[in-house]
């Protein structure tokens, strides 16, 4: 049985953003058979998922934190 949940944090740290956009293209591919969960702060995933916006769901807490005066602001 394929696993339910792929959880995926900051796995691109030491990768170029050509590598990085690679790697985000074949998680996207995966992804198709297993929900995956991606949480980064990088601007290279920013920028693909920019690019991407029509095929994968984005939360950005930053944006939302900063936008909603209810969240708290550390």
């Amino acid at each position: 049985m394929a696993p339910g949940l792929a959880v995926l944090d900051e796995p691109f740290g030491e990768c170029s953003a050509r590598q990085t956009w690679e790697l985000l293209d074949l998680v996207l591919r995966l992804s198709e058979k297993v929900q995956t969960l991606l949480l980064s702060a990088d601007e290279c995933v920013r920028a693909w998922t920019d690019r991407n916006h029509d095929s994968v769901a984005v939360i950005d807490l930053v944006a939302e934190m900063t936008t909603d005066p209810s969240l708290p602001v550390r």
